[in-house]
């Protein structure tokens, strides 16, 4: 009876743990620090989350209903199961920045940050190893067994089930480090993709680009580099966020042969050693001396590699280029010489991609042969030196286990191979790292400046010097000057995009900054004007017609609805900078930080815009910096600084009553500040006292009886065919 009760009791207990291994598991919230808080967890989870431990261990078959789809239909992007909560970008963001603020190079880093998931790594790796060799052993019993079956102590069945155990549970083992070896690599390449994009927006890049000049013909000759520079060389974000990145994820498989591998090499020396004694280690010292193969190999490999990504990033540096004046190149076209130089940009790239892939082949063509080369002599040895009889189980053991051996050997040239190729892709993320510089916002307050100077690169020789000057708040104040005094860096400087070199700075917390050469998402006008704030209707109608857009979204066919192309390209100079405008008008910011905004404008355009946005109430009560040399706005500004080489020359202000305008070196068709340059408006005469209400002369259009002009002027009209035919007989060298 107590027998009875025993057994219902393990059955009891065997049946909750089975029930417990296959029922679905329950989701659980991830926690992270307390400035990044807890992860939602009210969206749907990811199967992944809450399927079984049997699921999730041993049959994956959660992926089960992706697969049977996939065979179904082409899988569209719905079809793709969620992101696990502890996979969220998010998290891997924070974590990295988190490492990374505790020192070290990248391969710390990262070791520090995938910590937990490189322990299960090793775990898996050992496990596999270890697992290895059963069979090798249960078929070195087993042929004992066939072969003096009456000296045999245990029933055969033991090793003929140890054959069908061994390799599946090495298997399992397996399947296990890819499958967590794969999510090392998602979660390598979202820390470092985002660790990348988050230092080149937030810091100063001096050294991102490929070398220029001589060394670029030096490349294109496929020479390599005369120029000293780091062990990684010069970089580019781009080649960072693709080949680096992979680089460096391809070579995780380091944790497999570090760890399976010295297991492995130590369990086969011993069976081998058990099996044929001293010959074994013959074998063994003729493998551990042809070893460094491989590894002087992937020094070899690794140079290359250097070079290649010199000439990757050459090539993409010069498609980028090319690429931002396409417009140019198709005009006065150039395509065929532009294309026949990255042609030999790239041939370079393939000659160097060539001298790699030779050596790497010639890497795993000696993995393959250098285990069979340690088998010949440790079995020469056996026949030609001992009286040992080289007997069938001992022969076919020895042959499995050297199989294994050379099956860890090629693992091992491969990692070589991709940990050459990672290790200077961890150089090169360590060097754009050390040379970004983090942007040091200034402390909040008033727009001014106290004795500061700036710099827009610590090697740059132009510099903003000595700069007191404390922006009047709710008024408009202008900077002006000639060209290349550094208007722009100014402004620039007050966003803490320059480095500080003395002095101090303070800048409000909400700008709103409109570069002199416009920027725009590709997306509607109007997204490009909200720019993902509330739609106010009254209030986005009144700033597109201040800014003198209604004329010209009233002419497209989707109206404001309609797509500008990536950096605007759908829309002309005018137009984009006026987006830009009502961008910077529309959003609640306290204050406007505007380049120079009617440079890209034609004079009726500038005089409309002007009276719309900032002779109305459009702007009451806001702080308006404007870099600019129009009349219009020296009469309305209540403070003029003047710059000259770097210096304020001189501060005007003025009362609420009164303007100030340096009539003599104000022409009224001033509009924009020109390339050759321009002596600056405010020099040492004295100031000229104007009535606020004075007003501009308007000047009008006469095809337009209202007298406002919004639109900017453009010729119209066709060409007729007969004045093709007249040039052609016109330029004829025989007329």
């Amino acid at each position: 009876m107590a027998k009875s009760i025993d057994g219902a009791q393990l059955a009891l207990l065997a049946t909750a743990v089975l029930t417990a291994f296959v029922t679905p598991r329950p989701r659980q919230a991830l926690q992270l620090d307390g400035e990044v808080g807890v992860l939602s967890v009210k969206e749907k989870a990811s199967p992944e989350e809450t399927c079984s431990w049997f699921s999730y261990y041993c049959s994956y078959g959660w992926t089960t209903y992706m697969i049977i789809r996939g065979c179904r239909r082409d899988l569209r992007m719905e079809d793709l199961p969620r992101i696990p909560s502890y996979d969220a970008p998010v998290k891997w963001l924070y974590g990295i920045t988190a490492a990374r603020l505790k020192g070290g190079k990248t391969f710390l880093t990262l070791c520090r940050l995938l910590k937990k998931d490189i322990k299960v790594l090793i775990f898996w790796s050992a496990s596999t190893a270890v697992t290895e060799y059963v069979a090798p052993s249960a078929m070195l019993r087993l042929l004992s067994y066939l072969e003096k079956p009456q000296e045999a102590v245990i029933h055969p069945a033991l090793w003929i089930s140890l054959l069908f155990i061994g390799p599946m549970c090495r298997s399992v083992c397996y399947q296990q480090y890819i499958f967590n070896a794969t999510r090392v690599l998602v979660r390598l390449n979202i820390s470092l993709v985002q660790e990348i994009y988050q230092t080149a927006l937030r810091s100063h890049l001096y050294d991102t680009s490929v070398d220029s000049g001589a060394d670029e013909r030096q490349i294109m000759q496929g020479k390599p580099s005369s120029k000293k520079t780091p062990k990684s060389g010069q970089s580019n974000i781009t080649s960072l966020m693709s080949y680096d990145v992979d680089a460096i994820y391809n070579s995780r498989d380091i944790f497999y042969v570090a760890t399976a591998g010295t297991i492995s090499v130590t369990i086969a020396m011993s069976l081998l050693y058990r099996m044929l004694g001293w010959p074994s280690l013959i074998g063994v010292f003729t493998l551990f001396l042809l070893t460094p193969l491989p590894a002087v190999l992937s020094n070899r490999v690794s140079r290359i590699q250097r070079e290649v990504m010199r000439a990757t990033d050459a090539r993409l540096s010069k498609i980028s280029e090319y690429l931002g004046s396409i417009r140019t190149l198709k005009y006065f076209g150039w395509e065929p010489a532009m294309a026949e130089k990255i042609n030999e940009l790239r041939s370079v790239e393939q000659r160097r991609l060539w001298k790699r892939n030779i050596l790497v082949a010639v890497i795993a063509v000696s993995g393959d042969f250098l285990p069979m080369i340690s088998l010949l002599a440790m079995f020469s040895t056996v026949v030609l030196f001992t009286d040992t009889p080289l007997r069938a189980p001992v022969a076919f053991t020895s042959l499995s286990i050297m199989e294994t051996l050379r099956l860890q050997f090629v693992w091992l040239s491969n990692i070589i191979r991709n940990a050459s190729q990672g290790l200077e892709s961890l150089r090169r993320l360590d060097h754009f790292f050390e040379s970004a510089v983090p942007i040091k916002h200034h402390p909040a307050g008033p727009p001014e400046f106290k004795n500061a100077t700036f710099r827009r690169t610590p090697v740059a020789t132009f510099k903003l010097q000595d700069l007191s000057v404390r922006f009047l708040e709710g008024r408009l104040n202008v900077i002006t000057g000639p060209t290349g005094c550094g208007k722009t860096s100014l402004l620039l400087s007050l966003l803490g995009e320059t480095i500080l070199e003395s002095g101090e700075a303070t800048c409000p917390r909400d700008v709103a900054y409109v570069p002199q050469a416009a920027w725009l998402q590709n997306d509607t006008i109007r997204n490009n004007i909200l720019f993902f704030g509330p739609y106010d209707e009254e209030r986005y109608t009144s700033v597109i017609q201040a800014c003198g857009l209604m004329p010209d979204i009233e002419q497209l066919p989707d109206g404001d609805k309609t797509m500008v192309g990536e950096k605007g390209q759908s829309l002309s100079g005018g137009q984009k900078q006026r987006v830009s405008l009502a961008r910077a008008v529309y959003s609640r910011a306290r204050t406007l930080v505007l380049d120079d905004v009617f440079s890209a404008l034609d004079t009726h355009t500038t005089s409309a815009v002007y009276e719309g946005c900032f002779r109305s109430d459009m702007l009451q009560g806001r702080t308006i910096i404007l870099v600019t040399h129009l009349p219009s706005a020296l009469q309305d500004a209540r403070l003029i600084v003047n710059l000259d080489r770097g210096v304020i020359s001189s501060i005007q202000t003025a009362e609420e009553g009164d303007l100030i305008l340096e009539s003599s070196q104000c022409s009224a068709d001033t509009a924009v500040e020109d390339d050759s340059g321009s002596p600056p408006l405010l020099e040492s005469a004295e100031p000229v006292t104007i009535q606020s209400n004075s007003e501009m002369p308007q000047i009008e259009d006469p095809n337009d009886a209202s007298g406002r002009l919004v639109e900017e002027t453009s010729a119209k009209g066709r060409i007729p065919r007969t004045l093709g035919e007249y040039n052609m007989l016109f330029w004829n060298p025989g007329i």
